[in-house]
């Protein structure tokens, strides 16, 4: 157990603490008088100039319905990230035991082979043993165990994926502590795991622990010097500020994340996409144009490196991508100042998206952009296409555990509900809704 967090852990379990206040809408003395403590400790903590004992943030945590975040963060930042065994292993997501990928692929290369490549499988016997020593074995096993943790999340997030990527990059914490000769190949490692674990908390509405794994993963990217890992990871930090509504943090971390990977082409469309749904949210329509512009160009001029350790930007995925991205930044602009043109143009880039590319078997990805398309009928009038769009994906949205879908509805049942309420074609939907989800939704 570490006896103090670092000034940053600090620092970061302030901001959520500050967060979850404001959202409450409480004073610091207010929130101290409920917890028991001084305004002025209260706003040392919130600074990072002092770290709280266990039970303020048990008990922030029940008077501002946070969910459990600030206490889970509380353990995750001032303790051992990996304390004990690992936790009996669940389910293996599948396709895990003895699946084998060629690399590179989904953007990860082997620590070990780079650029020149190898074929690695997962060995079951490694993943279940406590990692207290390191082999290229084991580094194969645990890069094509990323590459199949990837591969399921892009399918189905409801798999138990999150738990078995947290064990994994537990067992391999222990092992760069122990280090030895293949002890940066694991840190390289470490942030991409890192990255994943993070999105994935993100995904389904936990940012604060999100944050925390995503800059527990920058700190591992940057000392191994992995440029790839650092510049995504930046670019998520990027999107959970713009989620939580403060696009001035989301646009510093968009042009971190460009900053990071100067070398290389993809950051910058990377970066450019960020930043133009940041000023998107700030309601900058031309800022907007101009770096949705900007990435397009760019993304004409990346390589086949590029294409490497970004194929999320390639061919027809790629400009699936970015018109993803102006989709979200127009219904952004038109839900902010009720142009209706801006409402059109917004559908036409959801359709084009879901048209290149998101079939299926990326059903996330598929079912949000579905629910973005039926928003964009709705910022422009037009209620009766947002709800037959929105009706396809009812099922897929019932069982899906995806905050991230689940936002996506929740801002387009508020926009049906605030000029329509009362048509057949939202009370139909909403009942339609209900019969599948049940009583939870209101």
């Amino acid at each position: 157990m570490d006896a103090e967090a670092t000034g940053a852990e600090r620092a970061r379990f302030g901001d959520r603490l500050r967060y979850w206040r404001t959202v409450a809408g409480l004073t610091q003395a207010q929130l101290g008088k409920l917890l028991g403590y001084h305004h002025s400790y209260l706003c040392k903590v919130e600074r990072g100039q002092r770290w709280p004992p266990g039970s303020l943030p048990r008990r922030a945590d029940d008077l501002l319905a946070t969910g459990g975040e600030l206490d889970a963060l509380w353990w995750a930042i001032g303790h051992d990230p990996s304390p004990g065994p690992l936790p009996a292993p669940g389910p293996d997501p599948p396709g895990t035991s003895g699946r084998g990928h060629r690399f590179p692929s989904l953007g990860i290369t082997c620590p070990l082979h780079g650029l020149a490549g190898c074929s690695a499988t997962v060995d079951p016997a490694t993943v279940r043993r406590p990692a207290t020593r390191i082999d290229p074995a084991a580094v194969h096993t645990y890069t094509a165990l990323l590459a199949t943790y990837t591969r399921s999340n892009l399918k189905d997030t409801s798999t138990g994926t999150g738990a078995r990527v947290e064990e994994s990059l537990h067992a391999m914490t222990r092992a760069v502590r122990a280090g030895g000769r293949y002890t940066g190949a694991l840190l390289a490692l470490c942030a991409h795991y890192a990255q994943l674990a993070g999105w994935l908390r993100v995904e389904r509405g936990q940012y604060g622990l999100g944050m925390a794994w995503l800059h527990r993963g920058l700190d591992w990217a940057r000392a191994g010097g992995n440029v790839v890992a650092s510049c995504e990871i930046l670019g998520l930090m990027s999107t959970v500020a713009r989620l939580e509504g403060d696009p001035r943090r989301a646009l510093d971390y968009a042009r971190a994340a460009g900053a990071a990977g100067s070398r290389h082409r993809w950051p910058a469309v990377w970066s450019a996409l960020l930043e133009a749904r940041a000023h998107a949210l700030l309601g900058d329509g031309r800022a907007f144009d101009h770096h949705l512009r900007h990435a397009r160009v760019l993304l004409d001029r990346t390589g086949d490196l590029d294409r490497i350790h970004a194929p999320w930007l390639h061919g027809a995925e790629g400009l699936a991508f970015v018109d993803a991205f102006a989709s979200g930044g127009l219904r952004d602009l038109a839900a902010g100042g009720g142009d209706r043109r801006l409402a059109v143009r917004a559908a036409d880039a959801a359709r084009s998206a879901l048209a290149f590319y998101l079939p299926a078997r990326m059903r996330p990805s598929h079912v949000l952009l579905v629910l973005r398309l039926a928003d964009t009928y709705a910022c422009a009038r037009d209620p009766e296409a947002a709800v037959a769009t929105a009706t396809g994906v009812l099922r897929a949205v019932a069982t899906a555990r995806e905050t991230l879908v689940h936002r996506e509805l929740a801002g387009l049942r508020a926009r049906l509900h605030h000029d329509w309420a009362d048509t057949a074609g939202v009370r139909d939907f909403d009942q339609r809704l209900r019969a599948r989800s049940g009583p939870a939704v209101r």
